[in-house]
């Protein structure tokens, strides 16, 4: 009977360590699994604490075609498939178009290349910004959040998966082909490809993914003519090269430095820093990237391939 009673004892004693190792093994199991979390965590979210930049001297702005995301002309437009709308989020593509249609100081670009649509001399403001084409931009404060940046049309943060999925042709306005009859060779150097137009060509030509962000890789091979530069991390001295080789950098900010995400243009910096295209703009002035904190996020970089690259 006591040996009886010494066994269940033992048998209790060791029960009991088992409990603790196993309690000691899971609790170790999970802190290592928080730790993966949050590092894991840090490594995607790296690039959201943001750079401040500051130009290193003065890059004088050329000939600047501002679009507006909100212009009545594409407004609705979808960005390919997905459910968001130029007026919302189609501030990277209304970059892009500007960048393609602007004329940087030093790019090279011939004056008989102008024609069309291109940039008409009475056009241009004393900034050198084209007036005619702000029209009906129509940036309401009723429209816009808190942040500046209508909630409805915020598609994740704009960075792009690399996911070739393909969203198919917008279901509403002219396709691409349709724009330009097929041919989209005479979107070329120096002429002008309106926010719409280049919206219409990417939805057509599946450059976004489902959910609306832009597929990089799909830009060159859509436009031949044209390069892209998709920067891993943000560096000033790039954004430096980049202007004084005539090309405009496209940055990520948030809206007044602490909003939503947005996209803007560096076209120049003079005293006061960097100076931006803004496509919540209404009336296309230039604005200082100050007016977004002046740190940035992400870059990109599209432009017009040298020739014969």
């Amino acid at each position: 009977m006591v040996m009886e009673k010494k066994d269940k004892s033992k048998t209790y004693a060791q029960k009991k360590v088992s409990m603790k190792a196993a309690a000691f093994v899971l609790l170790a199991v999970m802190l290592l699994c928080a730790v993966s979390a949050g590092l894991l965590w840090r490594g995607r979210h790296r690039a959201d604490e943001g750079v401040a930049i500051w130009p290193e001297r003065e890059h004088p702005v050329g000939i600047v075609q501002a679009y507006c995301q909100k212009d009545a002309r594409w407004a609705e437009d979808k960005l390919g498939r997905s459910v968001y709308r130029m007026k919302g989020s189609g501030c990277l593509t209304s970059c892009i178009a500007s960048a393609l249609s602007s004329r940087p100081t030093g790019a090279g670009i011939p004056e008989e290349g102008l024609s069309g649509s291109d940039l008409p001399e009475e056009s241009l403001s004393g900034s050198g910004i084209p007036e005619e084409s702000l029209s009906g931009s129509g940036i309401s404060e009723e429209g816009l959040s808190g942040s500046g940046i209508p909630e409805e049309g915020l598609s994740g943060d704009g960075f792009p998966e690399e996911d070739l999925s393909a969203p198919g042709p917008s279901e509403e306005g002219l396709s691409g082909a349709d724009l330009f009859g097929g041919d989209l060779s005479k979107i070329r150097r120096g002429a002008c490809v309106t926010a719409g137009e280049l919206n219409q060509i990417f939805s057509e030509k599946q450059v976004y993914n489902q959910q609306g962000d832009i597929v990089w890789g799909r830009i060159e091979e859509v436009m031949p003519d044209v390069g892209v530069s998709v920067a891993g991390t943000v560096d000033g001295e790039q954004i430096e090269a980049l202007l004084d080789e005539g090309r405009y950098p496209i940055v990520k900010v948030k809206v007044g430095g602490d909003g939503a995400s947005h996209w803007v243009l560096i076209v120049g910096s003079d005293e006061g820093g960097y100076l931006c295209m803004d496509p919540l703009k209404e009336d296309g002035e230039l604005v200082p990237l100050s007016r977004h904190g002046g740190v940035v996020y992400r870059m990109r970089c599209v432009y017009w391939a040298d020739p014969g690259r």
